[in-house]
This record gives C-alpha cells, sequence and structure tokens, in this order.
C-alpha cells in the first residue's frame, strides 16, 4: 500500500493543482498546506491512510445501520401484514 501513496503524492507533486480554481482534491489540498515546513513521504502516507481507513470504517458503520434499519422495518411490515391478514381471515368465518 506503501508503494500506492508514495505513486500519489508523487504525482500530486509532478502537476500541482489550482485550489483557488477548485480543481484539487484532497491531496492537492494536504500537500498545499504545508508551507514552508515540508513534511516527508512517511508523514503523508500515513495522514493518506488513516483519511482512507477512517473513511471506509465510516462507510462500513453507515452501511451496517441502514440495513438493520430496513430489516426492522420489514420486521414490523411482515409482522402487521401477519395480524391483519389473520383478522380477515377471523372475519370471512
Amino acid at each position: 500500500m506503501t508503494i500506492i501513496y508514495t505513486h500519489i503524492i508523487e504525482e500530486h507533486i509532478a502537476t500541482p493543482t489550482n485550489i483557488d480554481k477548485g480543481d484539487s482534491d484532497f491531496v492537492g489540498v494536504l500537500l498545499s498546506l504545508q508551507g514552508t515546513k515540508k513534511h516527508n513521504d512517511s508523514d503523508m502516507v500515513v495522514v493518506l491512510s488513516e483519511m482512507i481507513f477512517r473513511g471506509t470504517d465510516i462507510v462500513t458503520i453507515l452501511v451496517a445501520q441502514e440495513r438493520h434499519t430496513r430489516n426492522k422495518i420489514k420486521e414490523s411490515t411482515s409482522t402487521k401484514n401477519n395480524k391483519n391478514i389473520w383478522r380477515n381471515n377471523q372475519q370471512l368465518c
């Protein structure tokens, strides 16, 4: 993974973007924030990997919560429908 992150950083250094025009991404903004104090590549790799990991972690949690909520709604709807079917059958008899 370090090779991929290093390649991304080197690519952004080779072709800098203009933040004022809005054509920069996270890595471009991160590189522009360094100012006169330049961080080494290993520091940048750690920041990138943490951002990607945290973003993936959040998405996983949100998807799990959404699935749990959807299942609860299905259970609730199914239970209500079954009760209604039972009541309708009782009325027909």
